[in-house]
């Protein structure tokens, strides 16, 4: 068992992709709270670590909050709760609800870690202060920022920016490598996760991005940031108001975190009283009382243009884009 080598045990219960559904685990057990109370229950009955679980909202708020509960009666020991439905991903993402983050959080006792709609270390801040959580977590915005939390200074108190940070990465790599065993695979993760550090620069350069897809070492990679270097791109500046001596302002649109937004955030898709969309007017106080389920509320997806998540290629269609991983990236 795991438990002799971890400090607890998390249950994900927010993954929204459609492996998940197949595979019935993530966010598709949500309308089960019969069965995820016996797992959590389960658990905490025979693990000598606790057991903690994330979720994502249910299409309604009183019943997102009544979930929670009887995770916490089950059991779990810390509850993250990303303020989004399972429904809001990728070019369908929409504002994060703190508002139901908060909400969720007055009504347990139990740590409440909020995800979702976290950017730089300002948002932490504000989440901290506003929504009155005991802790946050952050996903994609620390995957291109690995600073995020240390407000992108270095030890010596100056900048840190993405271009560094990559070089760092690469370095830790090689500290680390795990042997010619496991080295392809270490080399397909570092590709991936470049890809997302260093897309400010490279995204409009399709023949960098030609290289780092197909680098087979970390020499390879160095190579590419080296011609990176010689772009005259900017990055986005993440936390540049705690470095004013940059005399930068931090630049959203740059970054690949905001490869979805077209404009701004579209409203929180969230069941109303009366199956309206509401989200930034906040929940009605009869939200709950219809019991939607949020399968009844899906629809088909549009055909619509889709950007590869690894090199940052455009195609016209998802399909195309996923026979591009297939055939590059697999």
């Amino acid at each position: 068992m795991v438990e002799d080598q971890c400090d607890a045990i998390d249950i994900n219960l927010g993954c929204p992709q459609g492996i998940a559904r197949t595979g019935h685990y993530g966010s598709f057990l949500l309308e089960e709270p019969e069965l995820l109370e016996q797992i959590v229950s389960l658990l905490h009955q025979n693990l000598r670590v606790p057991v903690t679980c994330k979720i994502r909202l249910l299409p309604s708020l009183t019943n997102t909050i009544a979930l929670a509960k009887r995770l916490e009666a089950a059991g779990a020991s810390v509850l993250t709760v990303h303020g989004r439905t399972k429904e809001e991903k990728k070019q369908a993402v929409g504002l994060c609800d703190w508002d139901a983050v908060s909400a969720i959080k007055k009504e347990l006792s139990i740590p409440v870690v909020l995800n979702g709609g976290i950017v730089d270390f300002n948002d932490y801040e504000r989440a901290m202060k506003e929504v009155g959580v005991d802790g946050v977590m952050t996903s994609e915005a620390i995957l291109e920022n690995p600073a995020l939390f240390s407000r992108n200074s270095n030890q010596d108190g100056g900048y840190c920016g993405l271009a560094q940070l990559a070089r760092d990465y690469i370095a830790l790599c090689q500290r680390y490598d795990t042997g010619e065993q496991m080295q392809s695979r270490q080399l397909k993760y570092a590709r991936a996760h470049l890809f997302k550090i260093m897309y400010w620069s490279i995204i409009k350069e399709q023949e960098l991005c030609q290289q780092l897809a197909t680098s087979r070492s970390f020499a390879d990679m160095t190579a590419v940031l080296d011609e990176a270097d010689k772009l005259d791109s900017q990055e986005p500046f993440f936390n540049a108001n705690f470095h004013p001596e940059l005399g930068q302002k931090f630049q959203l649109k740059r970054s690949w975190y905001s490869r979805h937004i077209k404009a701004e955030f579209k409203p929180s898709r969230v069941t109303g009283e009366h199956d309206d969309l509401c989200g930034l007017e906040k929940w009605g106080d009869k939200i709950g009382q219809l019991n939607v389920s949020s399968k009844k509320r899906k629809e088909p997806p549009p055909s619509i243009p889709s950007t590869c998540g690894t090199c940052g290629a455009e195609f016209p269609s998802r399909s195309k884009m996923f026979k591009h991983l297939k055939e590059e990236h697999a």
